[in-house]
């Protein structure tokens, strides 16, 4: 930023970032200058400030920003809508977390921007989105509308499969739980069905949710034998050279061949 220079008070220059939503704007700037020009108490300032409309959620002089013209500086605001926090991250030589605020989310769309006032020369802008496991693999069904479904389904696929046992090498890959899985058939175009979350996870327990997708299983030219796609407990997808069949219409088994292990689900009458 250009025009920071040692002055009496704050420099007219200065920049920041907005994310723009829909009722107002959250708007957050660095500003530098001198607490006391002349003076023999005088210290340099950046002065961070973080405001919502005409609110200001967060105003301090902090340190570890560089404080002169031609130097660069890092600005960061992150809206962790999961967890219900806003965060604010900066620094010069080294970028660190300064606040972390609570943030009401209303869910409506935000864009970003960013601005200055005076001469600012941009090294690098990022703007990254990333869904939270629970949106990015939520389904459409509720656990009430999912068991009233099945009450009406003639499909021998469809319905409760619990945990029954497995083979593997621990070596190779550690099981996420004892899970509780249901198999509705998919609406896409691959058809198949989709592997719905239920209960049982041991591995990031507090992440998965009920009726979270956990895969899919894609039809073959084999009868009772089906093409895999799995979300492991640490929400990676796997898709290759994994498959999963179902015999005597009662036990579902997925096969990790590469990993040395195989699940086994056990079919469960409606009603327990």
């Amino acid at each position: 930023m250009a025009g920071i220079g040692e002055r009496p008070g704050l420099a007219p220059a200065y920049w920041g970032l907005d994310l723009v939503a829909e009722e107002d704007t959250f708007k957050l700037s660095l500003r530098h200058g001198n607490s006391a020009f002349g003076d023999i108490h005088d210290r340099r300032q950046s002065i961070l400030t973080l405001t919502y409309g005409a609110e200001v959620l967060y105003q301090e002089d902090v340190k570890g920003f560089e404080s002169s013209s031609g130097v660069y500086n890092t600005l960061r605001l992150e809206i962790d809508r999961e967890n219900q926090k806003l965060r604010l991250s900066g620094g010069g030589k080294r970028v660190t977390e300064l606040s972390e605020l609570p943030f009401i989310d209303k869910g409506c769309p935000l864009q970003a921007r960013l601005w200055s006032r005076g001469e600012l020369t941009v090294s690098s802008l990022y703007l990254e989105t990333n869904l939270s496991p629970s949106r990015a693999l939520a389904s459409k069904w509720s656990a009430s509308a999912l068991t009233e479904y099945f009450k009406d389904s003639k499909d021998e696929v469809e319905g409760y499969w619990r945990y029954l046992d497995r083979e593997n090498d621990p070596q190779y890959a550690r099981p996420g739980g004892r899970y509780l899985l249901a198999l509705v058939k998919s609406e896409d175009e691959a058809g198949g069905y989709d592997i719905v979350y239920v209960d049982g996870a041991e591995v990031h327990r507090n992440e998965w949710r009920p009726m979270m997708l956990k895969g899919h299983l894609r039809p073959t030219i084999f009868l009772g034998h089906y093409n895999l796609e799995w979300i492991d407990s640490t929400f990676e997808p796997i898709d290759r050279d994994i498959h999963a069949s179902i015999s005597d219409g009662a036990i579902l088994t997925l096969s990790f061949p590469l990993l040395k292990t195989t699940l086994r689900f056990s079919r469960m009458p409606l009603g327990q």
